[in-house]
């Protein structure tokens, strides 16, 4: 809890345009969670990476575990993929593992965007990949970059993106 990863000064990431790169802010594979108050900004890469789920190009925080625990009051934004053409997955949170409840709250998620102009490429502020997980009062802007310009490369935005059929509330 309560760090900061990323400046303003530049982005930190890969210059790789490997189709299997990928970036992650935070990763938390374990125990009981609590993942609060920490600044993910300024991650970028131009990998071709076109997996979804754990494996994407992009995520800002991924917390697995099978014991859950709280995500709070974290704040990722300007998170970016250069690619011109790959269908990359970018996710601002992604949540998978959880067993027991894990609760994800007042998170502020924004500025997430990549240049690709595929229509397959999806952009997700959170991605629940449980079954098991509450989530509430999230704030997720997507659609605009960092000075609040539209994002217009026809890319697909999910606000809370639940592929297994989870119960987000």
């Amino acid at each position: 809890s309560n760090n900061t990863i990323g400046t303003i000064n530049g982005a930190i990431g890969s210059n790789s345009s490997s189709t299997s790169g990928q970036s992650v802010g935070i990763l938390i594979d374990n125990g009981n969670i609590s993942a609060q108050n920490n600044t993910i900004s300024f991650l970028g890469n131009i990998n071709r990476n076109n997996a979804t789920g754990i494996s994407a190009s992009m995520i800002g925080m991924h917390i697995s575990s099978t014991t859950g625990g709280t995500i709070s009051g974290n704040h990722i934004h300007t998170l970016t993929n250069g690619s011109a053409t790959a269908d990359v997955s970018m996710y601002g949170l992604l949540c998978s593992g959880f067993s027991t409840v894990a609760v994800v709250e007042k998170n502020n998620i924004h500025s997430i965007g990549t240049t690709s102009t595929s229509a397959l490429a999806q952009i997700s502020g959170i991605r629940n990949q449980n079954l098991s997980t509450t989530c509430r009062n999230n704030f997720i802007r997507l659609g605009l970059d960092p000075s609040g310009a539209s994002l217009t490369t026809g890319n697909v935005f999910v606000g809370i993106d639940e592929p297994l059929g989870g119960s987000t509330n």
